[in-house]
């Protein structure tokens, strides 16, 4: 009886121990830039929503959201002019 105490107390450090390890993984997260098809010009939607996105997915301190500016900066280093689903992505 006191070799299984023993036995799944080690087990419970370990868990504990990775958990807290696997805990401290971070992801980065990218927001591709997309388009809003309408009539009228509605370009602060988009941006609004590009900002809500960063924001909300952003909260938990395990994702970091990439800068809008280096994603650009690369998109246009590539010379990528638009994105669609078709590219599998």
């Amino acid at each position: 009886m006191r070799k299984a105490f023993i036995y799944i107390f080690f087990l419970a450090a370990v868990f504990i121990a990775a958990g807290s390890l696997w805990a401290k993984d971070k992801y980065i997260v990218t927001i591709l830039p997309f388009s809003i098809h309408s009539a009228e010009n509605i370009d602060y939607i988009k941006n609004g929503i590009a900002e809500m996105l960063t924001s909300r997915i952003s909260a938990s301190k395990k994702i970091k959201v990439s800068q809008k500016d280096t994603v650009l900066a690369q998109l246009k280093k590539s010379k990528i002019k638009e994105i669609t689903a078709g590219d599998g992505i």
